[in-house]
């Protein structure tokens, strides 16, 4: 089997520290199935702000990469600016047409009779139950009977939603028909919180009562707020107390029915919508990723597969993430759905790329990241900076697995955990990045029976499955997975420690895991080999980077299947790249030709000028670049386009087998009708590869 080779076209380069929050002791991965979704809106909703700014911003900003890195200033517009809460204190109406809904805010109508008459649910964190109505409620074309009351702050249609994953728009646009008057995490188990509703002939009143938001220590500020449906499908939330800083707040038709519009609530009527109304509030500015891919894209090709990004702006990549993966477009088959049931989508033109883009990788504040990439990173547990690429990266194809419980006959979760889109702490995933474990079980006599021993060290074989790197009889045929009956010493997030547990052992095969998945597609014999990384680093305006990197190679291998790599040479763009010919001179040029397997130029470096306006290659620049020359002839490829194509002859050849160098300019360089050209030599894969390129000096 070929080797997977993984590319990055551009190596991490940094600025002197600046000083950014440092991420929580709790502080994950924040990739979680959909979130293209929610970054989608999020860029809406700072266009919505910034239009007319945005119409006068034509000019693509100056080209700006630093040897292998693409530096990129942060301007405004790849800023999403914080949305702070201000619904307190006013009533949101929702109308309902044909159109859809309309929203205008109103003076606080809020029932404090159905506050006090209205039956208690015993609802506990994360929970869910079903309400009946006594009326037919009309909802985006459909009519419902009952609906489902969510701790959350929302209600939900068809089915109740008590998920422990992000309260996002992703999840409102995926999930359930949802109306979402304070989508956050909020905990109705804790003392003197309730929910409430009192049920009329024709409406419903549904009360948060004094419900703080979940902490894991202490007490979250409590929440006072109403959402009323009305038999004629209108609908109103009513704000008595609220007071949270990130929240989503909306209607959503559901099921990827329509992308809501991105709206201010509180500044006047808005709508209709056929896609639902929603506002994002954010305390903290957040990266808009589509528009630092669309700049990106501005003045680079679209020939990469992953964008990944650092910031030295202090810009973290959530309030408790310390990285996450976006997927912009999936066509394979048979590794889960990324986004909700649809398995194949493209986003690509969202993010300025209309063909290639596959994954968008947010790394947060440079600062955050030792300079040995190798180096444990305390705050996140076992992970380095290479696993934490590693994890994301590998996001791009997991984990979103299902399997055929041989028990039930029926699709099982059982392998996933956190956010459903990492492997579960109890799972011997062979210490994959994904998290899961290397569990050693010690056999059903011992106690405790099983031990993790390593974590986040390497892809395991069922990672390289869904890579498309292994074919399915080269997977495990029994992946573990333990039961847990008792912990002891364990740390399930953000990456696993040493533990030791009891439990029962479950063995999964891989073709349980086709049985509900279906084989991937492409499988590995086709799949992609080559992938390309571009790395960006944004920095403020005016700021000079300064390179800090070292030069060698970063190497992070699954089992010899999968390597990240510097390159020889840095991404082709849309302007020449400069090169340095000494301290005092600059050389510029643009590659006239280059040798491929039989010796000829490829199209994409056909010479566009006639030969006799070729410049002049100097020697002495030959030296302190350290190429070699090369004599060019010219021919005509394509007879009907009257292309004409620069062809090398190698100077291996024409010196009788060796290589050598030279201090002046080719004796004749024109003998062929072409100026001289400098080049250079180096090896790919065993080959002797000649690049020529002339110089403008």
């Amino acid at each position: 089997m070929s080797a997977f080779r993984i590319l990055p076209l551009l190596l991490l380069a940094a600025l002197p520290a600046v000083a950014a929050k440092a991420p929580s002791e709790s502080s994950l991965s924040g990739t979680y199935r959909g979130r293209v979704l929610t970054e989608r809106f999020r860029h809406e909703q700072a266009l919505s702000r910034r239009r007319a700014a945005l119409r006068a911003e034509q000019v693509a900003p100056p080209r700006q990469d630093q040897g292998e890195i693409a530096v990129m200033e942060a301007s405004d517009f790849i800023i999403a600016p914080l949305n702070l809460f201000d619904l307190q204190g006013i009533t949101l109406r929702f109308t309902p047409s044909a159109s859809g809904y309309a929203s205008a805010p109103e003076a606080l109508a809020f029932d404090e009779s159905a506050r006090a008459n209205g039956v208690s649910l015993a609802l506990d964190d994360d929970d869910t139950t079903r309400v009946d109505l006594e009326f037919s409620f009309p909802y985006f074309g459909s009519q419902y009977s009952a609906v489902w009351v969510n701790s959350d702050g929302n209600l939900t249609f068809g089915e109740g939603d008590g998920l422990v994953a992000a309260r996002s728009v992703a999840r409102a646009v995926a999930g359930p028909p949802r109306i979402a008057p304070l989508f956050a995490d909020l905990d109705p188990s804790r003392p003197a919180a309730r929910v409430r509703v009192d049920s009329r002939v024709d409406r419903v009143f549904v009360t948060w009562d004094g419900v703080p938001q979940y902490t894991d220590a202490g007490n979250g500020r409590r929440q006072i707020f109403q959402v009323e449906l009305s038999a004629d499908g209108g609908i109103a939330f009513h704000y008595l107390s609220a007071t949270l800083n990130e929240v989503t707040t909306g209607v959503f038709p559901g099921r990827l029915a329509g992308q809501p519009d991105a709206v201010d609530f509180s500044s006047g009527p808005a709508g209709p919508s056929t896609g639902g109304l929603a506002e994002l509030f954010q305390l903290v500015p957040d990266l808009d990723i589509n528009a630092v891919s669309q700049q990106f894209y501005r003045t680079h090709d679209d020939v990469y597969d992953f964008l990944v990004v650092f910031n030295a702006l202090g810009l973290s990549a959530g309030a408790t993430a310390f990285a996450y993966e976006v997927n912009v477009r999936n066509e394979v088959l048979g590794i889960g759905d990324l986004l909700s049931s649809e398995p194949v989508f493209d986003f690509g033109e969202d993010f300025g790329s209309p063909k290639r883009l596959a994954s968008f990788l947010n790394m947060g504040p440079l600062s955050n990241y030792p300079s040995d990439p190798t180096t444990v990173i305390p705050l996140i547990g076992e992970n380095s900076t290479l696993s934490v690429m590693g994890q994301e990266a590998g996001h791009r194809w997991g984990v979103y697995l299902e399997y055929i419980n041989p028990a039930t006959g029926l699709p099982s979760t059982n392998l996933l955990g956190r956010d459903d889109a990492h492997w579960n702490f109890f799972f011997n995933s062979q210490a994959s990045v994904l998290e899961g474990n290397e569990i050693v079980d010690h056999g059903e006599a011992a106690s405790p029976r099983f031990e993790t021993v390593d974590a986040v060290a390497r892809y395991g074989e069922l990672d390289q499955y869904i890579m498309g790197l292994r074919a399915p009889e080269e997977v495990a045929p029994e992946l573990r997975r333990a039961q847990p009956a008792q912990c002891r010493q364990h740390q399930p997030q953000p990456a696993p420690r040493l533990a030791c547990f009891d439990g029962d052992r479950q063995d999964i095969t891989i073709d349980l895991i086709e049985a509900a998945e279906g084989p991937r597609t492409p499988d590995h014999t086709v799949a992609q080999r080559e992938i390309r990384f571009a790395f960006i680093l944004l920095v403020a305006q005016g700021a000079s980077p300064a390179r800090r990197t070292s030069r060698s190679s970063i190497v992070f291998a699954a089992n010899g299947r999968a390597t990240f790599t510097k390159p020889s040479t840095s991404a082709r763009s849309r302007k020449p790249r400069s090169c340095e010919a000494s301290a005092q001179r600059r050389a510029r040029g643009r590659c006239a030709a280059g040798l491929g397997r039989a010796g000829r130029a490829p199209a994409r470096h056909a010479a566009r000028r006639r030969p006799d306006r070729q410049p002049d290659c100097r020697g002495h620049a030959i030296a302190a670049l350290g190429y070699r020359h090369h004599p060019c002839r010219s021919d005509i490829g394509d007879v009907r386009r009257k292309r004409r194509r620069a062809q090398s002859a190698c100077c291996v050849a024409s010196a009788g087998g060796r290589v050598r160098r030279t201090g002046g300019a080719h004796p004749n360089p024109r003998r062929c009708g072409w100026s001289s050209h400098l080049c250079r030599e180096r090896r790919r894969s065993g080959r002797r590869v000649a690049e020529s390129r002339c110089l403008h000096l």
